[in-house]
């Protein structure tokens, strides 16, 4: 009679794909995921590395958040929240706030005179 060799290490743990797109989509760092679903981030990023459809879990899960607070910030908008406004112009569509000072391409001349006095 054989004895089976005796497997040594650590068992391989199990991801839940949902789990991990469901963590993502509250805006959950890889770390607060792998800390909720009660693994080390070795361990996680270790499972990541092997396993594509963890990586594409947490894209899609990232992805719905977006849209979920894009969704929501439009609606402010709509609601006439200015302060929702500004920030959804300055973050999605580019634009920034610019110093007049920055824009200047004639600036005025600036004259200087030195006056001594008492020079001996």
């Amino acid at each position: 009679m054989t004895k089976k060799p005796v497997k040594r290490g650590r068992k391989p743990i199990i991801i839940n794909y949902e789990d991990v797109e469901k963590y993502a989509g509250m805006g959950l760092t890889k770390q607060e995921i792998a800390d909720s679903l009660g693994y080390s981030k070795t361990a996680f990023y270790k499972a990541k590395a092997q396993d594509n459809k963890i990586e594409e879990a947490i894209r899609l899960g990232r992805s719905k958040f977006k849209v979920f607070l894009s969704s929501e910030l439009v609606k402010q908008v709509k609601n006439g929240n200015v302060t929702a406004a500004i920030w959804l112009d300055k973050t999605r569509c580019g634009s920034r706030e610019v110093d007049i000072a920055d824009t200047d391409n004639n600036p005025t001349p600036v004259s200087v005179s030195i006056q001594v006095e008492n020079a001996d």
